[in-house]
């Protein structure tokens, strides 16, 4: 189990500043079920630190982690997550099995999903207009990364109670959790891409998707690309 994933996607999750863009992570809930995952959070919080002073001084044995795992399911479960919201939480803690691309892939998939979309690939004419369609009404309304708010500065501007505790945790690096999110940007995109392609095309849509993604990516790699949905 990554540390680092796990307990700052779980710190994050807790403060007050973020609420408002969770969607910059890809993970879409309504607002009584962010708010009640937000105070189960915080629960989690107070269980990784155990009363350190400082979030370095904490516990970071196996043991430790296993249970701020298992306190995570259990928020999942008591929240009723979908399994859409559930999957994008586990794979951002880095639970072992979740299905992850190489870097250079996932930029790939997003820079041929963005030139589709904006009509500067000459292969995009290939596919089915509903298709596009389709990741067009998606991909833009869940487009917002985040570069449109300053998040840095919102995190160290905010004064409620909470977020002025979870500053004091990381001292030496106020911002830490922001530095975080930005590492999570390239998986919110990707995340927001599988969602589309799982939940709003029919099977043969689909099927004919990522078969133009593997036409269009070999011609540009020479290699064969591998789908998380496929694995």
């Amino acid at each position: 189990m990554n540390a680092g994933k796990l307990d700052s996607t779980i710190m994050l999750l807790s403060t007050d500043w973020f609420l408002p863009y969770w969607y910059v992570i890809g993970v879409g809930l309504d607002e009584k079920k962010k708010v009640l995952f937000k105070q189960g959070c915080r629960e989690i919080v107070k269980q990784i630190v155990s009363g350190a002073k400082e979030y370095w001084l904490s516990n970071f044995s196996d043991e430790r982690l296993q249970r701020t795992y298992s306190m995570l399911r259990e928020l999942i479960q008591k929240c009723g997550l979908e399994r859409q919201v559930t999957q994008r939480i586990l794979a951002l803690v880095g639970e072992p099995g979740t299905p992850h691309l190489d870097e250079g892939t996932e930029w790939l998939l997003i820079s041929l999903t963005e030139q589709l979309l904006n009509n500067s690939l000459e292969q995009g004419r290939e596919l089915s207009p509903e298709i596009k369609e389709a990741l067009a009404k998606e991909w833009n309304q869940g487009k917002g990364s985040g570069s449109e708010v300053n998040l840095e500065q919102l995190s160290l501007a905010s004064e409620s109670e909470w977020d002025n505790y979870m500053r004091g945790l990381t001292p030496d690096l106020p911002t830490s959790l922001v530095d975080y999110l930005r590492s999570v940007g390239v998986e919110a995109k990707l995340e927001l891409l599988w969602a589309v392609v799982d939940a709003k095309l029919t099977r043969d849509q689909k099927q004919e998707l990522l078969l133009w993604y593997r036409r269009v990516g070999r011609s540009i790699t020479g290699e064969e690309l591998v789908f998380p949905l496929e694995t």
